[in-house]
């Protein structure tokens, strides 16, 4: 038997073309595994979702339980006006309570995004009584 590993590129290499780099991706998966079975929280990752007949969007991490949707998106200091844009237009298509969070992995930042307010920092769900920071840090 070939007891050989496979070698999965390092944290803070960038050897992907396009949006998903492979840091971008890791902290998806670790903020994915950590709110895996968290109080009946059901979380998916890069989910499609409709905002009219021909335009959708497709956050990171869209994360739900019976209290609420939390949508969160990760991403480089030069996307996060974009990012904190997109996800207030998701939050305004959903008459569930929603949060939104999006994170600066270039500046270890969590920014909490309210539908019609500025963005502020921080990553504490009220809806999951979660911090996000925990698995950031």
């Amino acid at each position: 038997m070939n007891n050989k590993r496979i070698s999965l590129p390092q944290r803070d290499s960038i050897g992907l073309s396009g949006q998903n780099n492979p840091k971008q991706q890791y902290i998806i998966s670790d903020i994915m595994f950590d709110l895996y079975g968290k109080k009946g929280i059901k979380a998916t990752p890069e989910l499609k979702i409709k905002l009219s007949d021909k335009k959708y969007v497709i956050p990171d991490i869209v994360a739900e339980d019976n209290n609420g949707i939390v949508f969160v998106e990760i991403c480089r200091t030069s996307m996060v006006t974009k990012d904190v844009s997109k996800v207030r237009l998701i939050m305004k298509k959903h008459t569930k309570p929603n949060e939104g969070f999006v994170y600066d992995y270039e500046r270890n930042k969590w920014y909490k995004v309210r539908e019609n307010k500025k963005r502020t920092e921080g990553s504490q769900s009220e809806i999951f009584e979660y911090d996000f920071s925990t698995v950031t840090k």
